[in-house]
């Protein structure tokens, strides 16, 4: 974090930390257009170093590059994908709601009209990545945020595989 009063990362005010899984999740603040954003930051253990290090940052760029290829309104946007010194970033929308996971686990039993619209929206995310050479592979409750309103949002396209692209073991 820099040493300044407020931490940042890039251009990004870091408010809090909302996440933490292999990378460290951020709610934070574009300040040139007062935006509210989610900022991921590459996590890379110590003890990870050569040939691992290099795949783990490349892995991390090609989610950034994925998802950051794709317009559409049930995936997540992607505003930047950046590096700072040795910390690396994406910046994307910062999304409300939950995990469709967690809808699953606290509401009970879905409605037919929920599973529905939620598995048609989904399909819909899925068909425009897929034609645009975007293959998710790690579609799971977890990765799909359901909005209010009911908008769906799949996100983390940590593992994704782009067509055309030699794949990262």
């Amino acid at each position: 974090m820099s040493t300044g009063s407020t931490n940042t990362l890039g251009k990004y005010e870091i408010i809090r930390e909302i996440g933490r899984s292999n990378d460290i999740v951020y709610e934070a603040i574009d300040p040139t257009i007062n935006r509210r954003v989610a900022l991921k930051e590459l996590a890379v253990p110590p003890n990870v170093t050569g040939a691992q290090r290099r795949e783990r940052i490349e892995r991390f760029w090609r989610e950034g590059k994925a998802a950051g290829s794709l317009a559409h309104p049930n995936i997540v946007t992607i505003y930047e994908v950046g590096k700072e010194g040795e910390r690396y970033f994406i910046a994307m929308e910062f999304l409300e709601g939950q995990t469709l996971r967690d809808v699953i686990q606290t509401g009970g039993p879905m409605s037919i009209k929920d599973v529905q619209n939620y598995g048609g929206q989904l399909c819909s995310a899925l068909a425009y990545a897929h034609e645009h050479g975007v293959i998710h592979r790690d579609v799971k409750p977890e990765n799909v945020q359901v909005l209010p309103g009911r908008l769906v949002k799949l996100t983390d396209f940590g593992i994704a595989r782009l067509m055309g692209e030699a794949p990262i073991t």
